[in-house]
């Protein structure tokens, strides 16, 4: 995605710049796998996303940011557990199970959250007390979901 979306949807940007930028986001992912550091496929989210983000803001369509946020982070989670060492014993179906079901659920609430904070951003209103709570609890819900998963990585970098 970091490629293929400004390759085609591009036209009248600087679409090497962009594929370089993704490519070398690639690159960090790769050389994160093989050395199996985990913060540098962290630090390729930003080359990864960049040049989508560009594009999605300059060319649309908008609604699609938060499909790009859960491609991101199922992407990355799966690129954790590559370099995560297997648990052996009748506990790795369970880790197994209890790591997807928690994917999921991130990707959904991120999914949800995105689309509704867009949802609302794109309302004709003078404003009003229900538009605001809805706004307020989907914003607390963003920054609710980034608190969780920043500690989570925390924990797990540290743990």
């Amino acid at each position: 995605m970091a490629l293929a979306y400004p390759a085609a949807q591009g036209q009248g940007l600087d679409r090497p710049a962009l594929l370089g930028i993704g490519g070398a986001g690639l690159a960090l992912v790769l050389a994160g796998l093989v050395l199996k550091w985990r913060p540098l496929i962290a630090l390729a989210l930003l080359p990864l996303s960049a040049p989508v983000a560009v594009v999605l803001v300059l060319r649309g369509p908008i609604y699609l940011a938060p499909v790009l946020g859960v491609v991101l982070l199922v992407a990355t989670e799966l690129d954790f557990w590559s370099i995560d060492e297997a648990v052996p014993g009748p506990s790795a179906a369970r880790l197994r199970a209890g790591l997807t079901l928690r994917t999921v659920v991130m990707a959904a609430l991120g999914l949800g959250l995105g689309l509704v904070v867009l949802a609302l951003a794109g309302l004709r209103a003078t404003g009003g007390l229900d538009l605001t709570l809805i706004g307020s609890v989907a914003a607390v819900g963003v920054l609710a979901l980034a608190v969780w998963l920043l500690r989570a990585s925390l924990g797990a970098r540290n743990g």
